[in-house]
């Protein structure tokens, strides 16, 4: 499944652009991780610790800018969605199987590090189901470039299935850290005051 409404190759120039050295998924994954540890992580700070400082009458940096205020903006609104509409941000499923599996690793990397940017350093502290998935992401991070794949149809399945297992596993995480906050039904019996 790809993310249709932030863009993998706008978001890899705008951060050329900005000549940061990271790329769209492990920026995605640390904002991500970020805003799962304190719901209260402003762009700014997002910005400040991965982007490096540009001159302000840059056009190409501020247009670069603005693409990254909307990946953090399309991000909240996502990971708050009731519909779990979020997408981790990975290249194209067109994008060979290891390159892929590559940037999934680099999205789980940059999502425990924003986790640890946001404050959480210690997982078991977390409530239980999300102290293991963390622990499963931390585990998922570690696909490197060593990663061999033969590139075949239960390869590229199981990739998939590991996708989805993240993405689960990051909307468990924030509504365990951040409880949605629905005022409750009221019902007829509820509302009678005796």
């Amino acid at each position: 499944m790809t993310n249709e409404v932030l863009d993998f190759s706008q978001i890899e120039s705008a951060l050329q652009a900005l000549e940061a050295d990271i790329n769209p998924s492990e920026i995605h994954g640390t904002l991500c991780g970020m805003l799962c540890a304190t719901s209260d992580t402003q762009a700014n700070s997002w910005f400040q610790s991965l982007i490096p400082a540009t001159d302000t009458n840059d056009l190409l940096a501020i247009e670069a800018r603005h693409t990254l205020a909307t990946i953090y903006d399309e991000t909240q609104r996502q990971l708050n969605d009731p519909t779990c509409d979020f997408q981790l941000l990975l290249p194209g499923e067109q994008t060979d199987l290891a390159t892929r599996s590559i940037s999934l690793g680099d999205w789980c990397q940059g999502f425990v590090m924003g986790l640890i940017m946001g404050g959480l350093k210690d997982f078991r502290k977390m409530p239980e189901n999300s102290a293991e998935a963390a622990q499963d992401i931390v585990e998922i991070s570690r696909i490197g470039s060593n990663y061999q794949t033969e590139g075949g149809e239960e390869d590229a399945a199981a990739l998939e299935e590991l996708i989805e297992y993240v993405r689960v596993g990051v909307l468990l995480i924030n509504e365990e850290l951040h409880p949605s906050r629905a005022a409750p039904a009221v019902t007829p019996e509820t509302n009678n005051i005796h």
